[in-house]
């Protein structure tokens, strides 16, 4: 399908199929993520979720898959959707951490490449964290890139020489070949401009306690026990919840700006470079947060 087809499917409210490809454990953005999803059947026919490992600036291998598989269970959990769909294991780690920089297979991969062929229609891959289960299942069936499409949040606003954030440098070669490949990507970038970038999507407490109120075991769980669950803050203000602009992409296409460009180049030292002779990515300019985060909070409280 072309930028202007996948558009024109993205303004379309039919019911969509997707995977959900998450580093759920790194911080307490994806949970937000998986719950919104969960909670809208009515536009999302979710067949898997695939746990992604993480890493951090000061710790030069990938961690947390494992913990990101199981955080899975717990959100569901916590939402009364248990077993809603298969769950599987992604790579323990990134394609940097190999000397080749070769792709690292997984139970994931080999899942995003099945139910690619198997879906019958277009297949969305929302991707929040590094795309090492996508670029692995590409490179061993480089057939799916015309079956899916991957709504990721990653990199930064081309107006940014740098293109370095988590889900980039987390795995920069796994990136390269997403974006090398000519799959569709829908790319939602993190920093930029004071309006632009998913930064835009952040919240206080304050409004936790207000949107949040009620006692469902979802409305407790992300209004006190998530954010206070937190392993690397125990006192907070605010919060950017950027992962939730990712599934927003399918149910409020309105809320978003979008343009068709060329896909970027990610160098090895993560910085962009642009090439007008490449394949055409959609690119998100802006977003309207009040729109998105009305919405996640809406649904969340339904659960």
């Amino acid at each position: 399908m072309t930028p202007e087809q996948i558009l024109a499917d993205i303004k379309n409210d039919r019911r969509k199929k997707v995977i959900l490809d998450c580093d759920t454990a790194n911080e307490m953005d994806d949970q937000y993520a998986v719950a919104y999803v969960l909670g809208r059947p009515d536009r999302f026919e979710l067949l898997a979720m695939t746990a992604e490992h993480h890493s951090s600036r000061g710790n030069p291998r990938s961690i947390g898959m494992e913990e990101s598989y199981d955080e899975f269970f717990r959100v569901m959990k916590v939402c009364h959707k248990e077993g809603a769909c298969p769950v599987y294991r992604g790579a323990p780690s990134s394609m940097c951490e190999d000397a080749l920089c070769r792709p690292v297979m997984s139970e994931a991969s080999d899942a995003i490449v099945r139910l690619a062929h198997e879906a019958g229609e277009i297949l969305y891959i929302i991707a929040t964290g590094p795309v090492t289960n996508i670029a692995a299942a590409i490179s061993a069936d480089p057939s799916i890139i015309d079956k899916i499409c991957v709504i990721w949040l990653g990199g930064n606003c081309y107006e940014w020489d740098s293109a370095s954030e988590c889900n980039v440098w987390g795995d920069c070669p796994a990136a390269q070949v997403m974006m090398n490949s000519g799959v569709m990507v829908v790319q939602l970038p993190a920093f930029g401009a004071e309006d632009h970038g998913t930064v835009q999507l952040r919240i206080t407490r304050d409004d936790f306690m207000e949107n949040l109120a009620g006692n469902s075991d979802a409305s407790v769980f992300f209004r006190e026990t998530l954010p206070c669950g937190l392993k690397r803050r125990t006192d907070w203000e605010d919060h950017v919840i950027w992962d939730i602009a990712g599934p927003c992409v399918l149910t409020l296409p309105e809320a978003y700006e979008f343009s068709i460009v060329p896909a970027p180049i990610f160098t090895d030292n993560i910085e962009y470079r642009f090439d007008d002779s490449r394949h055409k990515i959609i690119y998100m300019e802006r977003l309207d947060p009040k729109t998105i985060l009305a919405d996640m909070y809406r649904v969340i409280r339904s659960l």
